[in-house]
């Protein structure tokens, strides 16, 4: 490779790494706190055959399965590396985004463009401001990751043809395959390669593009009957298409105004939003409808003009856009549009913006206006440079975000309800419960606003002194949960919620039963199987409790779960699975003094009752180095310095 060829690869990473640098210490986002902060799964890389199999791993709350194996993958190596330290996640996720950027650079070359060209149409994409929310929301690594496999499957069949290399068909066929392991929508990878394959490597020869559809397309199409085999056999795509979010037709109108609407946001991408003010279209008649209409036409006329004329690269990026968002279009999600979903689409669009501007050569040179269109360039690449800047601050926590959103889309129930989590978060639970009330005031079905703004009550109860009054606010909370159960009786937060209030009433009959029936929901819901467990503890059942905490380490339990399991066996008298579950405590939780006191302690009474003196010794040493690891973290556990002082008296 050239140096040139180094020097813009060099120059597309730092600028990446220069734009997103304030975007490196951002918090976790709402999806991020089901499907990585509060999902134990990642926690043990012992899961990792697991996410290949199991959609419910992809999250703590199984409602939300998803198959993303090597999206999986890649938390539960940053949960290895660094735990829950935010930046090692932002880090990951900007890499992304400038390898991407560079495979767009290679892309151009390999469909004709000059290097000059590549170089703008990478700089575009690195810059472009739609990149911010793949880049800043961790949760959606799943389009950056599937977007350097889509990006690398392409240039490599390129490659590949150009080179007559079998390695690099191979390899395209490998990329693929990993593609969809990391974000669905790459299965429509083929379809852009026919079409590429016949218009720019068969030169629109069909006979010539016939020829080698089997050799060359017979792999991809193995592996997409693969995929869809495991997300059939796996519930993942039943399940998916089994409880459509909206009517077909309903569907159909609200996204042909959203295609209208994504294209606005890639041509001008200002007001970026992390929830857009955007509504469901139920009639053909109205106004925005026909619009929308009419523009999809106009598009589709553009195309054929396209092809007509032979533009074939501009057409082919055209389809490309409109492929890749094709998925979003059909099938129905409950978000309408957002802007991640135009990640993909903004690479296609950054090319065909790099072809257009580098196609008038001559005359610009003779009139000076080619160092004129370098200015306009920059200045241009620079605009987009502070709205990625600005836009990374806004999303540097989930009070800027969701504020920032609460300005341009008041009429979002979903706005209020996050702002409200995020005031909650902040410790005011006054404006949280404002939050709520307006996001009720607007959908008085909301189920997650009603359930939060229940969570407040109960919270509010923990904060009283007064047992009458913190009744009367436990009491206020179960009539929300009610409320919420009584539009969906399936509402596992409700039903948890509902436990945890029962519970501070004293009513250990409603509390089981709430908690069962969300358990009953989703069998795999950590906490509510650990409120039951808990509570069974309390109440003195504790066979049936160490049942559930045993249940919750199946599940990849985490510190919490092992000391209550150590607590049960404890009170059951069985000393030696009470040490071996404090013990791994300490493993999952080194930096706790608590687990490793708790653990002393039952070494020492295992060895009292110890019969042999040589196994009385080994315990006692072991409760030694156990209290000696106390008192080193928390030098004001008082009561560790008698216990050690007695250790010694033993001669130990």
């Amino acid at each position: 490779m050239s140096f040139a060829r180094h020097w813009n690869l060099l120059l597309l990473l730092g600028v990446v790494v220069l734009v997103y640098g304030n975007s490196l210490q951002g918090t976790f986002h709402y999806d991020d706190f089901h499907s990585i902060v509060d999902n134990p799964h990642i926690r043990q890389l012992g899961n990792i055959p697991d996410f290949f199999v199991d959609p419910g791993l992809f999250s703590g709350d199984t409602a939300k399965a998803m198959y993303r194996p090597l999206l999986l993958l890649s938390y539960a190596l940053n949960f290895a590396l660094g735990g829950y330290e935010v930046v090692g996640y932002h880090i990951i996720n900007v890499v992304l985004h400038g390898i991407n950027a560079c495979l767009v650079w290679w892309l151009v070359q390999l469909l004709g463009g000059r290097r000059e060209q590549a170089l703008w149409a990478g700089l575009l994409f690195a810059l472009h401001p739609i990149g911010t929310e793949p880049v800043n929301y961790i949760s959606s690594r799943s389009e950056s990751l599937g977007a350097a496999f889509y990006l690398l499957g392409f240039c490599l069949f390129f490659h590949a043809v150009k080179r007559q290399s079998g390695a690099a068909f191979a390899c395209s066929w490998i990329a693929f395959g990993l593609g969809l392991l990391s974000k669905s929508i790459v299965i429509t990878l083929p379809l852009l390669l026919l079409l590429g394959d016949f218009l720019f490597l068969s030169g629109c020869d069909i006979g010539k593009w016939r020829a080698n559809l089997l050799k060359r397309y017979s792999p991809y199409g193995v592996i997409a009957a693969m995929y869809i085999l495991v997300i059939t056999d796996n519930d993942f795509l039943t399940r998916s298409l089994a409880e459509p979010v909206r009517e077909a037709w309903v569907q159909l109108l609200t996204q042909t105004q959203a295609l209208v609407y994504y294209s606005v946001l890639l041509v001008l991408p200002v007001n970026l939003n992390v929830e857009h003010q955007f509504f469901e279209q139920r009639s053909l008649m109205s106004l925005p409808t026909l619009a929308a209409f009419g523009l999809v036409l106009s598009l589709v006329v553009l195309l054929i003009f396209l092809y007509r004329k032979r533009r074939d690269k501009i057409f082919f990026l055209s389809i490309w856009i409109v492929v890749t968002l094709l998925p979003v279009l059909v099938v129905p999600l409950n978000v309408l549009v957002n802007e991640r979903r135009l990640y993909l689409p903004c690479a296609a669009f950054c090319i065909v913006l790099a072809f257009l501007g580098g196609n008038a050569r001559s005359p610009q040179r003779r009139l000076g206006g080619q160092e004129l269109g370098k200015v306009l360039g920059a200045i241009f690449l620079l605009s987009y440079g502070l709205l990625v800047f600005g836009r990374n601050q806004a999303w540097s926590d989930e009070l800027s975000l969701w504020g920032d959103a609460l300005t341009k889309s008041p009429a979002m129930p979903r706005v209020h309800v996050h702002l409200g989590n995020a005031w909650r978060g902040a410790g005011d639970p006054q404006r949280a419960g404002d939050a709520f009330i307006a996001a009720l005031e607007l959908d008085a079905a909301h189920r997650a606003a009603r359930t939060n703004l229940a969570n407040i009550y109960y919270e509010a109860a923990e904060g009283v002194a007064d047992s009458n009054r913190a009744r009367i606010y436990y009491g206020a909370a179960v009539r929300e949960y009610e409320k919420v159960l009584s539009v969906d009786s399936t509402y596992v937060e409700a039903l948890n919620g509902l436990g945890n209030a029962y519970r501070m009433l004293d009513d250990v009959h409603g509390a089981v039963s709430a908690y069962r029936r969300a358990i009953a929901v989703q069998p795999h819901f950590t906490q509510a199987h650990f409120n039951l467990a808990s509570l069974l503890l309390d109440q003195g059942d504790y066979l049936k409790a160490v049942e559930v905490f045993r249940r919750l380490v199946s599940l990849g339990g985490d510190a919490a779960v092992y000391v209550g399991l150590g607590e049960a066996f404890f009170r059951q008298g069985k000393l030696s699975e009470a040490a071996s579950a404090f013990q791994q405590a300490c493993i999952l939780d080194p930096g706790d003094p608590s687990h490793y006191y708790n653990w002393g302690i039952v070494l020492l009474r295992q060895g009292e009752s110890a019969k042999g003196t040589q196994e009385r010794q080994a315990l006692w040493r072991q409760a030694r180095v156990a209290l000696q690891k106390v008192a080193l973290l928390a030098p004001d556990y008082k009561q560790v310095e008698s216990l050690l002082r007695q250790l010694a008296a033993e001669q130990l």
